[in-house]
Parts: C-alpha cells; sequence; structure tokens
C-alpha cells in the first residue's frame, strides 16, 4: 500500500463517551448509590410498563375474597391487630402470614387495585435486591441487570406479580434475598459486622415466618456463612450464624409444622416428580417460544456446560468461570427451593403448576433466570473467542430474545388473571340481580360457570372464594356462596339439602327454604323449599 502512495487506514478508536459507557456496563466494581438507583428506576419503569395494564383491570382472584372477610369478621381489627395475629398463630408455622394478612388488609381495604399495585412493587423490590447481590459478587451491572429483568418477567412464577393473593411469597423471597446482601456486607466490612450479621438474621426469621420458600437455603446459607467466617477468624460471626443455626432448630421443632407430613414413598416420589417437572420448566425459561423438547433443551444445556468446564481447566480459559458460576449456583439455589416443599401435599406443590399454584416458582425462578443466562454467556463466551469485547455483550443480546419470550406469555397469563375477574364480576351481578335482598342465612348455589380459565385461573372454584364474594357483596357474614361445578353433587336429603365433593360434606346440611339455585349463565334462579323441589330441578341447575 505504501509503495503507491496510500497510507495504511488507522482503526477507529472509541469515542471516550462510549468507553465511559462501556467501563460503566462491564465494571467490577461493588455498585454505588448512583449506579443502584439508576438501575433501580430502569427496573421499575420495565415493571409499570408491563404491569400497569393488570393493575387497572384486575381485581380479587380465590384467596383475595376470604383474606378479606376473614378480617372483617376476624378478631384482629384493631390498630395493633397484626401484633395479636402474629402470637395468636404460635405455635403453628408461618405467623408472620398472619400479621402480613391483618397489616395489608388495614392498608389496603377493599381497594383492590392496591393489592395488584403491591404485589408489582414488591416483585419489582425483588429485581432491585437481585441486582444488588449479583453486583456484590462483581458481576457487571449489563449483566446484573438483564438477570434481575428476566426474573422479573419470568412466567413460570407470575402469579406472585399478577395475583395479589400470592404476594406474600414474594415478599418472603425479598426478605431472604435482603438478608443475603446484609450476611455478604458482614463478612467484608472491618467494623460493625455484628451488627449486619444481626441484621441478616432477623430477616431470614421474617421471610421463613411468612413462607418457608427459603427455608432450606436460609439453613445452607447459615453453614456457609459460619464457615467462611471461621476461616476469617471471625468469631462473633461465627458464634452468631452458628448459634442460630442451633436456636432456630430448636424453635422449628417447636412448632407445628405448616404440612402434614407424607409418607416416605409419598415424599421420594414426589422429590422425582419435582425433578422431572424442574427439567420442563428449565427449558421453558431456556426457549420460551412455541412447545419446546425439553430432553432436547436440556441436552444442548448439558453439553454447553461440559464444554464450558472442559475449556476452563483444559485451556485454561478464566473467562468462561463466572459464568459457570452463575449457573452453578442457580442451579444449586433451584434444588434448595424446592427442598422446602418436602414434606407437603403433592397436589399442591409442584414447579409445572399452574395458575395461582406456580408461586411455588418464586425463588426457584431466580435460579432458572440464572442458569438460563449462565449458561448463555458460556456459549457467546466460546462462540466469540477471543474477541473480549463481543464476548461481553453477546450474553445481553440474547437475553433480550429470551425477555421478548417472557413478556409474551407474562402479557398472556395478565389477561387470563383480568378474565377471571371480569367472569367474577358478571357472576355477581347476575346473583345479586336474581337474588335482591336474600334473607340471613341464604345458601346461593351457582350453576352456570365456568370454573377454571386457561392456564388454571380460579372463577369461584373453591369452598372459600365464593361464599366470602357472596358476604361482601351483600355485606351479610351470614350469607352462603356454593359453587356447583364438575365433580360436586347436590344431596337432597328428607328435611336437609347440602354439597357434596370438592370440599364440602355433611357438615354443610341445612333445612329446605334457605337455598336458592342461580345460573348465572341464563340468569334463572329458583328457591328450594322442599324435598321434591331439590331432586326435580332443571337441567339449568346440574353440576357443570
Amino acid at each position: 500500500m505504501e509503495a503507491h502512495g496510500v497510507e495504511a487506514p488507522a482503526l477507529a478508536l472509541p469515542s471516550p463517551r462510549t468507553a465511559r459507557l462501556r467501563a460503566a456496563l462491564l465494571s467490577r466494581e461493588l455498585p454505588s448509590v448512583r449506579e443502584a438507583a439508576i438501575y433501580a428506576g430502569l427496573l421499575a419503569l420495565l415493571a409499570i410498563g408491563v404491569f400497569l395494564s393488570h393493575v387497572e383491570h384486575g381485581g380479587f382472584v380465590s384467596d383475595d375474597w376470604s383474606n378479606r372477610t376473614h378480617f372483617l369478621y376476624g378478631a384482629h381489627r384493631g390498630p395493633f391487630g397484626f401484633v395479636s395475629a402474629f402470637f395468636d398463630r404460635l405455635p403453628g408455622a408461618r405467623p408472620g402470614l398472619e400479621s402480613y394478612t391483618v397489616l395489608t388488609q388495614q392498608l389496603f381495604g377493599s381497594h383492590m387495585k392496591l393489592y395488584l399495585a403491591f404485589a408489582v412493587g414488591v416483585s419489582w423490590l425483588v429485581a432491585v435486591a437481585l441486582y444488588l447481590l449479583l453486583r456484590s459478587f462483581r458481576l457487571a451491572p449489563l449483566h446484573a441487570g438483564m438477570v434481575a429483568t428476566l426474573a422479573l418477567l419470568l412466567p413460570a412464577a407470575d402469579a406472585t406479580r399478577l395475583w395479589g393473593g400470592a404476594t406474600f411469597v414474594e415478599l418472603a423471597v425479598l426478605l431472604f434475598l435482603a438478608g443475603a446482601l446484609l450476611a455478604v456486607h458482614s463478612l467484608r466490612v472491618e467494623r460493625g459486622a455484628p451488627v449486619f450479621a444481626v441484621g441478616a438474621v432477623l430477616l431470614g426469621a421474617l421471610s421463613w415466618s411468612l413462607h418457608e420458600t427459603a427455608a432450606a437455603a436460609i439453613v445452607v446459607g447459615l453453614i456457609v456463612l459460619a464457615v467462611v467466617a471461621h476461616r476469617r477468624r471471625l468469631k462473633a460471626l461465627v458464634w452468631l450464624y452458628g448459634g442460630t443455626l442451633v436456636v432456630g432448630g430448636v424453635v422449628l421443632l417447636a412448632l407445628r409444622p405448616v404440612q402434614t407430613p407424607q409418607s416416605f414413598g409419598t415424599d421420594l416420589s414426589h422429590v422425582g416428580t419435582m425433578a422431572r417437572q424442574s427439567g420442563t420448566v428449565l427449558a421453558r425459561s431456556a426457549v420460551p417460544f412455541g412447545t419446546p423438547i425439553t430432553a432436547l433443551i436440556l441436552v444442548v444445556l448439558a453439553v454447553i456446560a461440559l464444554a464450558g468446564l472442559f475449556t476452563a481447566f483444559s485451556r485454561h480459559r478464566r473467562d468462561v468461570v463466572p459464568w459457570l458460576a452463575l449457573a452453578g449456583c442457580s442451579l444449586v439455589l433451584i434444588a434448595l427451593a424446592y427442598a422446602s416443599y418436602v414434606p407437603s401435599d403433592p397436589h399442591w406443590y409442584e414447579p409445572l403448576s399452574a395458575g395461582p399454584s406456580n408461586r411455588i416458582n418464586a425463588l426457584a425462578g431466580i435460579g432458572y433466570v440464572g442458569v438460563v443466562y449462565g449458561l448463555g454467556g458460556v456459549a457467546m463466551t466460546l462462540a466469540a473467542g477471543r474477541r473480549v469485547a463481543l464476548a461481553a455483550v453477546l450474553p445481553a443480546v440474547l437475553a433480550l430474545a429470551v425477555g421478548a419470550g417472557y413478556l409474551h406469555e407474562t402479557r398472556r397469563d395478565a389477561a387470563r388473571w383480568n378474565s377471571a375477574f371480569a367472569a367474577e364480576q358478571r357472576a355477581l351481578t347476575v346473583v345479586k340481580g336474581a337474588v335482591p335482598g336474600p334473607a340471613h342465612g341464604t345458601a346461593i348455589y351457582m350453576f352456570g360457570h365456568q370454573p377454571t380459565l386457561a392456564g388454571g385461573i380460579p372463577v369461584f372454584a373453591s369452598t372459600w372464594d365464593l361464599e366470602a364474594a357472596v358476604q361482601l357483596t351483600y355485606r351479610d357474614r351470614t350469607l352462603h356462596g356454593y359453587p356447583v361445578v364438575g365433580g360436586t353433587e347436590i344431596v337432597c336429603a328428607a328435611r336437609t339439602m347440602y354439597p357434596n365433593g370438592n370440599g364440602y360434606w355433611p357438615g354443610y346440611a341445612a333445612p329446605y327454604g334457605s337455598q336458592v339455585f342461580v345460573n348465572v349463565a341464563t340468569g334463572v334462579a329458583e328457591r328450594v323449599t322442599s324435598l321434591a323441589a331439590c331432586r326435580d330441578r332443571g337441567a339449568e341447575f346440574t353440576a357443570g
């Protein structure tokens, strides 16, 4: 080139502004207050943009109705009712849940939108806490922000963001993450370490008192903290974390378990089911489009992990180690999150549970996102080779595609929750029009509605939700509401009648004359005054 009088082109250097931006996005330094505020603001904008419409159009579903009536007609309505609720629950499990329920009822009353806004707010704080925790282990801001974003959008645990009745589980996760932040800080500071450690222990205890979702993670975390403190010769922390394990174990032995103990065979089968289903959830979290082939995706993820391990240890590629660490720790978190549900009723606690029950994935969901992002980082780093700049940003680009799939599914689920609330409102409107002034003690049998929508979202499908909704609608605690759905039969005895099945039994029997059948699809209502009227009801009043 020089022989022809042409100079070789110089390599274009990034502008100072671009260089500063890249340095800020990929920094390995601990986060500043300014950085934390910026990312918290960005996550808040995301939460508002995704969930605002749901807050505007959603409302009470399932447990929300009964939580309201239990507060209105319960014994803890005073200004300090949340305190008495805690101690009244002892020595039972989840005493913090009783206090939480009373406190939120006192704060939000019958304003349904506030419960939904609170659910979104707690989930936003979980994302912020997750971001800060990842940054405390020096994961770059770009990647910590993307992991937090995916955790906020993950559809496998979206009941915690779309349903006020599951917010307490998300709050337990938030307290666990906040405690973990304080615990990590206690190992790094020279002064005041015991104060941070005490704060971490208290937050962990509060998390456990609300819900046991982080129980196993808390136990393992205390063991790890005690070992690390011992190696660093931090005697005060060794005694504090170790003592918490001992005292906590004694306290747990004194408490009644929240779950009914199962047989060994049942527990073993449940563990196998959770392991298989968690593989499916992981595959769907990695490829949130269409119907992914679980076995194929899991094989691909395993190959990526093995390739990363081989490259790290045989070729001394240290750039894949942080990604492997993220994926490995996340995998452990998934296992610990589900370990907290053994023993338990397998019907309620399975990773593929739909609708309200996917709250079981509240903590495990963070693990799923971490595994997907970590292995994505391994794959992109290996694909980029020695092109460091490209390898640094490719995981975030891949996460954008995954996040788009999460966003689509979460918005679809939000629409389903909104449809469930709208269906409930229509049913209650029909009931109120058909039975304008029920006498005290009247039992309203509801027919003609679809009890479960797509995605497992319930519409008056339980013994407690319709009854509470009827009592709130008429402002009468003596009324009863029985949804007559598939599996529920109406028993017509000589002088009494009652629903049977789906949680109902002869204890619901009442004399004839206090019952009204209402078909919410047709608007037809009929009072049941005799054995003949009970037996000879028309086709409109059959379980559907």
